[in-house]
């Protein structure tokens, strides 16, 4: 059985309930850094939707992979609601260089239905000019009424004009008013 027949495989017996061993938790993570793509992001979509403690093990792993495997890992990463996968996804917005997976991660954290204000207002209060365009262009990509009720929540709109330089003055004016 090949290495795409085998993911698919334990894909498959995990979602009808069926325990996954060590061994085939460890084949996956192997897979990753496959030569195929296919075989890398299948495996990706596998182990990102296991329990807890598999996708944890891989947010830990996840500073350690190249390039090649964070590209694979930057879109299922976007469908999960765990901090600590996004605190990583920040960290690729605030240190890579410019390049592909620094692309691949600001259109994906556009994109996400996680709630990324904690990051943004974290990001915006580093003061690094190319971390801080990056975040401004999450947020233009997700545009306002993504992060309309978000920052409705704050008496006062922390970081104001970086939101008023993304969104518009009129958009956080009428937040303001409300």
């Amino acid at each position: 059985m090949g290495a795409l027949e085998r993911v698919t495989a334990i894909d498959a017996r995990y979602w009808k309930g069926e325990t996954i061993s060590i061994e085939e938790v460890s084949f996956l993570f192997d897979c990753l850094e496959s030569d195929s793509a296919h075989v890398a992001a299948k495996s990706a979509i596998c182990l990102t939707a296991m329990d807890d403690d598999v996708v944890n093990e891989l947010v830990t792993r996840f500073p350690d992979y190249p390039e090649s495997v964070k590209m694979v890992l930057v879109g299922p990463f976007c469908a999960l609601d765990t901090y600590e996968a996004y605190k990583q996804l920040f960290l690729i917005l605030k240190n890579d260089s410019d390049g592909p997976l620094v692309q691949m991660t600001i259109a994906s954290l556009a994109q996400t239905e996680y709630p990324l204000i904690h990051l943004v207002i974290q990001a915006f209060s580093e003061y690094m000019p190319m971390f801080t365009s990056r975040v401004k262009r999450v947020l233009t990509l997700a545009g306002f009424n993504r992060y309309k009720q978000s920052l409705l929540m704050f008496p006062q709109i922390p970081f104001e004009r970086e939101f008023r330089e993304v969104f518009g003055a009129d958009s956080i004016d009428r937040i303001k008013s409300v």
